[in-house]
């Protein structure tokens, strides 16, 4: 293209290093001024790969889901998606992309990426969120519920073993007294054989 940043920036024998469409394919390039020995500019250095064969990042945001059914879409500089998460069909991404998701439906963030002239754009519906809300809310409850059952077991449990063990022991020593052990001694204190009482009326 003669009218684009990579030919504007070596005519001012500059670098350009970023996207740029060839043959309606977009590459991500890197031009250096190529110079004679008297420092005239005769042609350019080049470098490029298109974005299609980046394995690995058309990997990853394939790979993307956000909740249940959120996705991922790369949108170049024309709004095309150019990738996009597997899961999603394409009228779903290229409605992401044009940013014409029905708003109330569908919550839609962007990130831009000025070298590339790209937006990364992520598109996840409400009912995904209400869904994920109502599991939390729902395990909360269940999870206060299971608290409180336990707290008043334990607290039955303590009660319990509080109030019959003192009188259990008393209960032992009048069977030794009643057998004729007449030195059998009752160890409790007033605090217990008190509140052991008071609790057993």
């Amino acid at each position: 293209d003669r009218a684009g940043k990579a030919i504007a920036a070596l005519r001012q024998g500059s670098a350009f290093y970023g996207m740029v469409e060839i043959l309606g394919e977009p590459y991500i390039t890197g031009y250096e001024p190529m110079r004679d020995a008297g420092g005239t500019i005769v042609g350019a250095w080049y470098a490029g790969r298109p974005v299609s064969t980046l394995t690995q990042l058309k990997e990853a945001v394939g790979s993307t889901s956000i909740l249940s059914n959120g996705f991922l879409v790369i949108v170049d500089g024309q709004g095309r998606s150019r990738m996009r998460s597997t899961h999603a069909d394409q009228t779903l991404a290229d409605s992401a992309a044009k940013g014409t998701l029905p708003e109330g439906e569908w919550h839609v963030e962007s990130l831009a990426f000025p070298s590339w002239g790209y937006r990364l754009v992520a598109a996840y519906p409400q009912a995904d969120v209400d869904a994920r809300v109502g599991a939390v809310q729902r395990s909360i409850l269940w999870g206060g519920l299971v608290f409180s059952v336990l707290l008043g077991l334990f607290v039955y449990i303590f009660f319990t073993r509080m109030l019959t063990r003192p009188l259990a022991m008393v209960e032992s020593s009048l069977g030794a007294l009643a057998r004729g052990n007449l030195g059998t001694r009752l160890n409790l204190t007033r605090r217990t054989t008190v509140r052991a009482l008071r609790h057993s009326r």
